[in-house]
């Protein structure tokens, strides 16, 4: 455990909220023209959820997940 003396060399804990969109890439495309910058580019955990992060102007880092009729999308799993 670091002791009160160190705190300040403790990096940030990377906590994001993440909001869900339709198109991933089209939000990316309006982050950038807004002066944000991509952290992780839209990226697929098969079988699971398809997610980006980016940070606005103001340094915040918010996570994005695409959705697909209301519901986070699942790309397909690897075949075993």
């Amino acid at each position: 455990m670091y002791a009160a003396r160190n705190i300040k060399t403790l990096p940030p804990p990377l906590r994001y909220v993440y909001v869900g969109v339709d198109d991933i890439t089209a939000t990316l495309a309006r982050v950038k023209e807004r002066g944000g910058t991509i952290r992780y580019p839209r990226f697929e955990v098969p079988g699971r959820v398809v997610l980006a992060v980016f940070k606005d102007p103001a340094g915040n880092s918010v996570g994005l997940v695409e959705l697909e009729n209301g519901k986070a999308k699942v790309p397909p799993a690897p075949k075993p």
